[in-house]
């Protein structure tokens, strides 16, 4: 066994023999000694094992294999938290309960293995959302499809909306379906299934995705409104209360990551999203188009009696 650090990785070429690696705390190891590595691994059936709590997307180990998926067919990631620690000792847990009242994205970092990002920096306001299970919950439900492409994820999801007098309207992420790459038209309605879509219900999903996928699906395209669509959409979802149910591991792992661009040299966050960890963002973006043009419509003029028309996918208000 040998213990060696990576502060001088030159030093790495001189191993041999070398069939498994571990590298802890693997979010600091840098590009230029991550490279140098990896050939020095070389013999049949080798391994290497990170674990790593990381700081933002350009950690060099964390963007190869988690956004750039170089090595996506022979890598096993696995997120292991407080929740998988049988012996988690009760001093760690009242630390646990102090931290999470505090700042949420903190909490998000050292708790939950989120990447670590200022407030601000996350699509999804965390003040706004929690992981919980609601039962017999009355509300609207409504469906959304993200059809991925090449490494890209395809997602559908189950949304229900209740509207509260005086408060901000609750949204439930109640299921999602996940897979990589694209779903080919005939395995849609095994794909969209969990969901437990109906004849009848509708499929909102981008207007790239036509009626043609699936013709056992009632799949709708959402109707773009000028402007900057993409945002608008987000922003209807901050505004509401988000509840996200625990099985919707991939829901929950987009809203700790998902984040927009910090300038490297002045340190102010843009408007620029980073693409990536947005495909059940998209989803239910997708799903909630339709309400959210009728509901903030009926907000903004309560006295209005409004008629929702569909024709070809889109929808209008009048």
């Amino acid at each position: 066994m040998i213990f060696r650090g990576l502060r001088h990785p030159e030093a790495l070429k001189s191993l041999e023999g070398v069939k498994y690696v571990m590298l802890d705390e693997a979010q600091a190891i840098t590009a230029k000694a991550y490279k140098m590595l990896l050939p020095t691994v070389r013999e049949k059936g080798s391994k290497l094992y990170y674990s790593m709590n990381p700081t933002n997307e350009d950690d060099a180990i964390w963007r190869t294999l988690m956004v750039e998926k170089l090595y996506d067919a022979t890598t096993l990631s696995l997120e292991v938290n407080w929740q998988q620690n049988p012996w988690f000792p009760e001093v760690l847990e009242e630390q646990r309960q102090q931290d999470l009242a505090g700042d949420p994205a903190d909490y998000a970092h050292i708790w939950d293995g989120a990447i670590q990002s200022r407030t601000e920096e996350l699509v999804i306001n965390p003040r706004i959302w929690r992981v919980d299970e609601l039962r017999d919950i009355d509300g609207m439900t409504y469906f959304g499809l993200d059809i991925g492409v090449s490494a890209s994820d395809t997602v559908g999801v189950r949304a229900v909306v209740v509207e509260r007098s005086g408060g901000r309207p609750l949204l439930y992420v109640a299921k999602e379906v996940r897979v990589k790459g694209g779903v080919i038209n005939s395995d849609l309605s095994t794909f969209m299934a969990p969901l437990g879509v109906g004849r009848d219900d509708i499929i909102w999903a981008d207007h790239q995705v036509l009626q043609s996928y699936s013709p056992h699906l009632n799949i709708r395209h959402v109707g773009k409104t000028g402007g900057d669509w993409v945002s608008e959409g987000l922003r209807q979802l901050n505004s509401c209360e988000i509840v996200v149910h625990p099985d919707c591991q991939g829901i929950i792992r987009e809203f700790k990551s998902y984040r927009y661009k910090v300038d490297q040299r002045t340190g102010v966050v843009t408007n620029e999203r980073i693409k990536g960890a947005d495909h059940g963002v998209d989803a239910l973006r997708y799903a909630l188009d339709s309400w959210t043009m009728e509901y903030w419509r009926r907000q903004n003029q309560p006295d209005t009696q409004l008629h929702m028309e569909q024709a070809d996918g889109l929808v209008s208000i009048v």
